[in-house]
Parts: C-alpha cells; structure tokens; sequence
C-alpha cells in the first residue's frame, strides 16, 4: 500500500538543528501542495525502494563484476530518465516544471527517474531568486513523489565551491523536507570546472554531505567529478568515505567517443559506482547535428554496465539537444506529447527509455 504523508505537513523550513557549520540564509519557501500518499502500487520507487550501490564483486559467484546500483533487495537495477533544463528565471524553460510534464514523463516516457536541475549562480538562479525556484523544485519533487519516481536534486553549477554556504543551507532544507523518502537522490556538484578532485571538489563534497546525512542517511548521493564530470578516473583515485555515493560522468555524443568510455572503464576497475545524471545525442554546446551512431554506441556501453542514465534535456529551445520543437508549448500539457511535437534527439531518446520495457500503443 502507498506510504501516507504525515498529518502535520511542514509548511516553512524546520529550525536548523546543531551542525559544525549553520547554513545560511534561509531561502524563501511557500508551502506545498498536499497529496494523499506516495510511491503508488506498481510505481518505480515502490518495486525498488531504497537504492544503495556496491563497489562490485559481489552477487552470485561474483557476479555483479563492476560496481552496480542495487535496490532494497540487493537486485541490480538501473535508472532511465531525463533531466529538466536550467531551473533559472527568464531561462525559457521554467515552463516545464510542473506536476503535468512529470505526469507525462512517467505515464507516457515511462521514465524510472528526473533530474531537477537547480540553477545556482547565472542570472535568475537560486543565489539571486531563491523562492522562485524553490518553488519550481517543491512542484517537480512533489509530483515525483506522488507519481513514484526518483527525483535527482541537482545543485547546477560549475562552481558550487564557491558557493558552498548556499549548497548547505539548500541540501538542508532539502533533506529536513524530503529526505524521508527513498525517493530522494542528491547531487551536490554537477559539472566541476576545476580539475582539483582531492584539494578542491572532495573537500567540498566532504563539507556538504554530513548535512545530508544527518536528515537522509538512507538515500543515493551523486558527486559530480574533475571538467566537467569527464575526469571521473581522477576521482575514483582518491574516493570520499561514504557507503552510498556514486561518482558522476557526463558526455554529450557527438564531442565525447572512446577515450572517455575508458575513463569509465577505469573508475569501474578502481571500485567506485558510477551514475550518469546527464548526457546528449548532439555536441556538447547542446547543439548541432544528432549523432545517432556514437548515442548508440554509448547507449551499449552503459546498458552492458548496467550504468543509470539521464538524458538532457527537457526543453523546447532552440537547440538540437530539446526533447521538443521550439516554442511548442501549449495549454494541452495535460496530455502526451504526439511525436509531431518531439524533435528528433526527444523521439531517439524516448524510443531508447522504452527499449526492453516499454512500447508503443
């Protein structure tokens, strides 16, 4: 039977409990809506629970080989989805964060999981609007759980060390609200500029998930790695002491060809789980000509590994890499989205959430 929500729902942030370091300030936060209950029979997250990862070798004889996502169960799974585009105000895609789009997501892409990319530093981000998009946040996590997917909580930057006060006090309010749910995925740094993994990104990370985890022990947590979370390697030489943290890799498939499908290889031989929270069909501008040959071959590599995967991104810009024709948006988001109105990276894409699992009517 689905979990209930508690009575006494939480309308405005709890009082910071003791920490080494208090986050501050306090975001703007408006209340939710409240939903009867969550993670419904036959949804994703009530068939797999809570994720946890192993550093591989384990199973049956051996069997797991490579580190792996698990579900409550210990079974190995992995995670299909799309990510949301750019959170920030007057970014053209706020549009989409709306309990509608995550209701197609799931009940016409079939998605198992949404990244909610919160903006952070540009123009019309968290730092400069915080109650905004909190408020977009609050609508696309209250609709993952209603509809009993996982969400990612993206903190997107590419600088969150500099920003590591508002990564805290925002990871806080996050966990204290939803870190109750198996839901819940954490990414606390998408795409590190940096190449400093052990003097500038680990200690980062090491500063942000104690907050995490004193709200939300149970739940998967995703770091992003070195350049643009292409240097997973580097990371995996060096790993942070945690016993469920995955280590994330990005690419976008017309840029990105073999040498970085052996940065995986390596980070897998070193024991580290690897999750890849974001990905294009096209160059890594988000644009230009959809290379179906090197998506197919990435798209093997990571279902031969079993490697969780999201595509980017949910968006009818004018860019190559939107699942939708630009300016598509219309009043009729209460239903799916016919083909004539997905661009052709979105009908790829879709066609690949299906593949083994779902299909066309």
């Amino acid at each position: 039977s689905p979990t209930l929500r508690p009575t006494a729902r939480p309308t405005t942030c709890p009082t910071l409990a003791p920490h080494s370091v208090r986050p501050s300030p306090r975001p703007t936060i408006t209340p939710v809506p409240t939903i009867n209950g969550i993670n419904p029979p036959g949804s994703i997250v009530s068939k797999y629970g809570w994720l946890q990862v192993t550093s591989g070798n384990g199973g049956v004889n051996g069997t797991w080989g490579v580190p792996q996502l698990l579900d409550g169960d210990g079974n190995i799974v992995q995670l299909r989805g799309m990510s949301m585009f750019w959170s920030n105000t007057g970014w053209e895609a706020e549009k989409f964060w709306t309990r509608d789009v995550v209701r197609i997501l799931v009940e016409d892409w079939h998605v198992d999981v949404i990244r909610a990319a919160v903006g952070v530093e540009e123009d019309g981000g968290y730092i400069n609007d915080s109650a905004a998009n909190w408020d977009r946040l609050s609508v696309v996590v209250e609709a993952c759980l209603e509809f009993g997917v996982y969400v990612i909580v993206d903190w997107h930057t590419h600088y969150a060390e500099t920003y590591q006060d508002r990564a805290e006090s925002f990871f806080f309010y996050v966990a204290t609200l939803w870190g109750e749910y198996p839901n819940l995925i954490y990414e606390v740094y998408n795409e590190p500029i940096t190449r400093d993994w052990s003097d500038v990104i680990k200690p980062y990370a090491e500063a942000v998930m104690p907050i995490i985890r004193d709200y939300s022990k149970k739940n998967l947590i995703l770091i992003g790695t070195p350049f643009y979370s292409q240097d997973i390697n580097v990371a995996a030489q060096d790993p942070i002491d945690d016993d469920n943290l995955a280590y994330v890799f990005h690419f976008y498939a017309a840029t990105h060809k073999e040498p970085y499908r052996t940065k995986v290889e390596k980070a897998l031989n070193l024991g580290v789980p690897v999750f890849c929270s974001e990905f294009g069909t096209v160059m890594a501008t988000g644009d230009g000509a959809l290379d179906t040959e090197s998506t197919a071959e990435w798209m093997t590599f990571m279902n031969d590994r079993n490697i969780s995967w999201l595509n980017w991104a949910v968006s009818d810009r004018d860019e190559t890499t939107s699942i939708l024709k630009e300016d598509i948006y219309t009043p009729y988001f209460d239903v799916a989205w016919p083909d004539s109105d997905l661009t052709d990276s979105g009908l790829l894409i879709r066609d690949y959430i299906w593949e083994d699992r779902y299909y066309e009517d």
